[in-house]
């Protein structure tokens, strides 16, 4: 046997083997990785371990046949009985050292992966860690298609896995707005998976050519990017859902228990593969929010409708961006709701009746109620599709709490929504808002900082820059505000956010022939109205409040330039009796309704009964938000007007002294005080004369001239 053991060391056939073992077991992890970076077929990396195993036996072979001598290879000769074997030099010593590390990492691969039931499947336990095993991302697959068109499809198909994944009980799934804002961006899936707090990542590529694609799709463990699965699907358009099916199924197989109990297997419904498509493309024009763009989504959807009167999905996308293109608060477009509300309203039904339990039906069934007033039945309808889909996305919800008075809840939800949406621009946007109006400025500022941050791309209606010039207002930062503003609109000038945050921005300051330029009609008459032209205000302002469904913010606007004209008999008469009120609450009640107006309209004009019913519902909508967390600036100016007018002056100062720290953003402020016959009285001459000190000081950042009281 020894002398077997020497014969095999003089022929170097221990070196062989060793060499063979470190660099085969370096092609197989290439092999891996190239499979991956240039999306090769699923049996590439199968082929070049299987070819390598078959080569060591032979490599062995040559080396006992074969010597390698300074005239060239030559057959191996005898021994001649001497000892003439190598000695141990340094070769040896790299030659083991490399065989201890394969062996080290060959032996922790075959003690965390084990053979999947498809024979080149692999899977991996999952240790403990503060992410959850049993949770998953699904990145938007990347469009390989000859002529790079095809983007709106693999965007579509990546969400429509990613739906189907989200509706199995005990899987976590990232949303798809946090999953899809690292789209094109070349990072690490380590880094993307902490960044979204997941185990796993599903990523892959689509080929589109005419009917026939090419889907490859790969499952990575997060925590090493260890491919678990993958595999590559070339087939027809007709058989794209039964690739999903099989894609949602194999990773689910996967998890299924190891990481997860035991789940039911998923399906995706079968529709009309054009009107599919045609779906897709709608998603993709609509996803930019514009006027032009949803009439051209519409116009989509009823295509395929057409093709495919039982597509549930196609329902429900019409009806949003018919709610979309209204003059709903908060959207994008100008046609009255109440033509809106009829049209939505059936699409929405025959959606219902075809998908019962369609997570993204109900949500487009909160927003029909949300905007029509109908909150209870709205709030129903979001939790309904948050039980059916944990990931769905509650920030319409978290408006509507905000809505309703119910602040508190409003954070809440917009926090507790970071654990599938932590990449949201406009829920973290929506989180900073409801921070500043709960007077919680430091963790709003900090909030800002991280989308800034994380978020430094996105433009238009939830821009950062736009809300940081918020924040900034907020602080008491004027001219910053101001410039910040200025830069969100030249990023976006044609985004209503943009223009309204660069209209307030400029309001603060008192910078109004800037805010006549800026084209925005509201505004227009809001600035005639605050230079001493409220009855010009009032006419341009009808046709809006004509309209029918002219937003709570516009009517309560009517009525504060009416009381800047000190026009009371307007208010008591005419626009206070035409406040509608919504689904049992009363119009007092309303969180829009301009309480201090009113209130002053009926103490000015006697009327002591009608006085005192709406300063008692103003009490209890004060005392409501106070419950519910409101405490910021605005806030405290409404609990000083609403003491002053109860008579309680200096707890009426009080209140105003808090609302200026930091700063007092009210634009009817100095009217009100005036109104309220403070602007003499010793407190509210220091309270105007510090308002002014802080304005001029701002206006001086900005190079404009001092204004005098």
């Amino acid at each position: 046997m020894l002398s077997i053991i020497n014969e095999l060391r003089r022929r170097n056939v221990f070196r062989v083997a060793g060499a063979y073992a470190v660099v085969g077991w370096l092609m197989a992890q290439i092999s891996v990785t190239l499979e991956t970076s240039l999306n090769l077929p699923s049996w590439f990396d199968t082929v070049i371990v299987s070819t390598l195993l078959l080569g060591f036996p032979i490599a062995l072979l040559l080396a006992w046949a074969f010597e390698i001598t300074p005239d060239g290879v030559k057959r191996s000769t005898s021994p001649n009985g001497t000892d003439d074997r190598p000695a141990f030099k340094f070769l040896d010593l790299a030659m083991i050292s490399g065989l201890v590390l394969v062996t080290i990492a060959v032996g922790y691969q075959l003690t965390t992966h084990s053979t999947g039931q498809n024979g080149n499947a692999v899977t991996v336990d999952i240790d403990p860690s503060d992410t959850d095993p049993a949770s998953i991302a699904v990145l938007p697959f990347v469009d390989l298609s000859d002529t790079s068109d095809q983007e709106y499809f693999s965007d579509g198909l990546s969400e429509e896995l990613l739906n189907v994944l989200a509706q199995v009980d005990g899987l976590k799934v990232a949303s798809r707005t946090s999953s899809f804002s690292f789209k094109d961006r070349n990072e690490d899936i380590t880094q993307i998976a902490d960044a979204l707090s997941v185990a796993h990542v599903l990523e892959g590529s689509v080929r589109k050519s005419g009917t026939r694609l090419r889907i490859t799709a790969q499952l990575v463990r997060a925590e090493d990017g260890f491919h678990i699965w993958s595999e590559t699907y070339d087939r027809d358009l007709d058989d794209v859902f039964a690739i999903q099916d099989d894609i949602s199924n194999r990773i689910l197989d996967e998890l299924r228990g190891r990481i997860m109990g035991d789940v039911d297997q998923v399906g995706v419904a079968r529709v009309d593969p054009v009107a599919y498509d045609l779906v897709l493309r709608a998603r993709e024009v609509n996803s930019t929010y514009s006027v032009s763009n949803l009439e051209a989504a519409s116009a989509l959807y009823r295509q395929a409708i057409e093709i495919d009167p039982d597509y549930a999905v196609a329902y429900a996308g019409l009806a949003g961006v018919e709610l979309l293109n209204s003059d709903a608060g908060g959207v994008h477009g100008s046609r009255p709701m109440t033509e809106v509300l009829p049209i939505a309203e059936p699409l929405l039904e025959k959606a219902l009746s075809l998908a019962p339990e369609s997570p993204q039906v109900w949500m487009r069934i909160g927003l029909m109620r949300q905007f029509s007033g109908d909150f209870p039945g709205a709030e129903e309808a979001y939790l309904e599709a948050a039980e059916l889909q944990p990931n769905v996305g509650l920030n319409n919800y978290a408006v509507l709490l905000d809505r309703s008075g119910r602040l508190n809840e409003a954070i809440a939800v917009l926090k507790q929504e970071r654990e599938f949406n932590p990449r949201s621009a406009p829920e973290h946007n929506n989180l900073v808002r409801y921070l500043l109006q709960a007077g919680r400025l430091d963790e709003a500022r900090r909030t800002m900082d991280f989308v800034k941050t994380e978020f430094p791309d996105v433009q238009g209606r939830f821009s950062a820059a736009l809300y940081d010039a918020l924040v900034l207002a907020e602080e008491g930062r004027w001219a910053d505000s101001v410039r910040t503003a200025e830069h969100a609109y030249r990023e976006t000038p044609n985004a209503e956010a943009t223009v309204n945050q660069l209209g307030f921005s400029y309001m603060i300051v008192r910078e109004y022939e800037k805010v006549m330029s800026l084209g925005s009609p509201i505004f227009s008459i809001f600035v005639l109205g605050l230079t001493g032209n409220a009855d010009q205000a009032l006419d341009q302002l009808q046709p809006f409040l004509a309209s029918g469904s002219a937003r709570g913010q516009l009517r309560a606007g009517a009525i504060d330039l009416a009381a800047t004209d000190r026009d009371w008999q307007l208010i008591a008469d005419t626009l206070a009796p035409e406040w509608p009120a919504s689904d049992g609450v009363e119009p007092c009640s309303d969180q829009d309704y301009p309480h201090f107006s009113v209130v002053a309209a009926y103490k000015e004009l006697g009327r002591t009964e009608q006085f005192e019913l709406v300063i008692a519902c103003w009490n209890e909508v004060l005392e409501f938000r106070r419950a519910n967390g409101y405490n910021d600036s605005n806030e405290w100016v409404d609990r000083g007007a609403y003491l002053a007018l109860r008579g309680q002056t200096d707890e009426a100062f009080d209140a105003f002294d808090r609302a200026a720290e930091p700063a007092i953003t009210n634009i009817f402020f100095e009217d009100w005080i005036d109104i309220l016959s403070l602007s003499e009285h010793p407190r509210g001459h220091k309270l105007l004369d510090d308002y002014y000190t802080h304005l001029n000081a701002e206006r001086a950042k900005l190079d404009l001239p001092a204004i005098d009281r």
